[in-house]
């Protein structure tokens, strides 16, 4: 299995502390920080921070599903387009995120990740007001 695949994997088990062994230290990561009222923001560097982001974000989402539409992967570099279908803890609509992961690997570990999310939904559903 590719680092990406057992990624992926963690990802949907909710397992934050295995994600975060997957990556090194420094890390780089980047995600949609603009979504309102999200849990979780600011800059991820360590494992630790790594753990936090995902323990945040499995917190406020319930994934029902994710799918994945392709997958193109080297030893150093890996995309991965998807879609996650999640509710918000927080309520309303159910969240249909399209999603693409940029990832560049250094001896099977993430040192770089790149998460470009479609934020329309977040926007939906973590505004308390409801859109």
């Amino acid at each position: 299995m590719t680092t990406t695949q057992r990624f992926v994997a963690r990802f949907v088990a909710r397992d934050s502390a295995a994600i975060s062994e997957l990556f090194t230290e420094p890390v780089d990561c980047w995600w949609v920080s603009s979504v309102p009222g999200a849990p979780w923001h600011g800059p991820v560097r360590t494992r630790r921070e790594v753990e936090a982001f995902f323990l945040s974000m499995h917190g406020a989402l319930t994934l029902r599903r994710v799918v994945v539409h392709s997958l193109v992967a080297d030893r150093s570099a890996a995309v991965l387009l998807g879609r996650m279908d999640a509710d918000a803890a927080t309520g309303g609509p159910a969240l249909v995120i399209e999603f693409a992961l940029a990832l560049q690997l250094r001896e099977r570990l993430i040192r770089e990740l790149r998460w470009h999310l479609d934020p329309s939904p977040f926007t939906e559903g973590f505004d308390p007001r409801g859109g």
